[in-house]
């Protein structure tokens, strides 16, 4: 519990394959902290082997609607991935810096159309198109509200969550981070 950012020194060190160990920035870090908080009554998150490859100002999640609700039957749904990243480093930025940026936190949220542990991905490296017929929003719940990617019993779920509950979520997420790490 309760990691800190020159813990990744002391790992890089012990290390025999001299990986190094990356440390996300603190706004993508809170913002991913934040939306996996307001969504963990509907949705299950897992890590992407690319948060390694991406650098500190973005983070990939692995997504999908929880199976809780649907018989528990864990291979019903697919993950997706979704890619969390500061505005100002963002591809929209640097083709159209002129368009303007979001406020703070000034993360933005894609869902993409790349799936984790396909063999040929790895060969073409990180794609950050969006999955067809969604677009880049400035939060989860937007960008899960496109097409068919959430139900409507999800998101009653979501909209219903108690806040005390996602607060703690939230607070333990904090004192754990599970996203701030990447090897």
């Amino acid at each position: 519990m309760l990691p800190a950012n020159r813990d990744t020194e002391a790992l890089s060190r012990r290390n025999q394959n001299n990986q190094t160990w990356r440390v996300k920035t603190q706004e993508v870090e809170d913002y991913v902290y934040e939306e996996m908080a307001s969504f963990c009554t509907s949705f299950d998150f897992h890590s992407s082997s690319w948060n390694s490859k991406i650098g500190s100002n973005k983070t990939v999640l692995q997504m999908r609607e929880t199976s809780n609700f649907t018989g528990f039957n864990e291979d019903t749904l697919d993950y997706d991935l979704v890619l969390m990243e500061l505005d100002v480093v963002s591809l929209s930025a640097t083709n159209a810096p002129l368009e303007g940026s979001l406020g703070n936190p000034g993360v933005k949220v894609t869902i993409l159309e790349m799936e984790e542990g396909r063999s040929n991905q790895e060969e073409k490296g990180f794609d950050m198109s969006p999955k067809e017929g969604t677009n880049s929003h400035i939060s989860l719940s937007q960008a899960t509200s496109e097409g068919d990617w959430c139900t409507p019993t999800a998101a009653a779920r979501i909209d219903n969550t108690n806040v005390q509950f996602q607060n703690c979520v939230k607070q333990l997420l904090q004192l754990t981070r599970v996203a701030s790490f990447a090897k």
